[in-house]
């Protein structure tokens, strides 16, 4: 039976580690502002505007005022990876997949979407303000 723990420690070292993965982290906590636009080599009128937005991240969850077009929601993990949804004004909601980290000192999240019925992309470029 001595055999046991060296079975075990190998089991809990690789599951502790996912774990840890999934777990939020404070420093991503705080308000972003910037942009969410059209981001495409040709601009379709259907994919609309740069839009104004602001985000807010607490615990590793972010969202924005659920009564706003475009909004998102979603989650940071631990190493900075963003995962969530992104509500269109037309109330389809499309996946998006991201990063976040400090670039020139400053704390960023920047996410991207594609809606392939309408053939748009978008990018989502926020700055830490506080």
């Amino acid at each position: 039976m001595r055999v046991l723990p060296f079975l075990i420690l190998p089991f809990g070292l690789a599951f502790g580690a996912a774990a840890a993965d999934m777990q939020p982290v404070a420093n991503f906590d705080g308000i972003y502002g910037g942009t969410i636009r059209a981001n495409m080599d040709v601009p379709k009128p259907d994919c609309g505007e740069a839009q104004a937005i602001a985000v807010t991240v607490k615990n590793g969850t972010f969202d924005t005022d659920a009564s706003k077009n475009p909004a998102v929601r979603g989650n940071v993990n631990v190493k900075g990876f963003i995962t969530g949804q992104l509500r269109r004004p037309d109330g389809r909601q499309l996946p998006i997949e991201g990063r976040a980290g400090e670039i020139n000192g400053v704390m960023t999240l920047s996410a991207g979407a594609v809606d392939d019925a309408l053939g748009c992309k978008w990018a989502m470029d926020l700055k830490k303000s506080s």
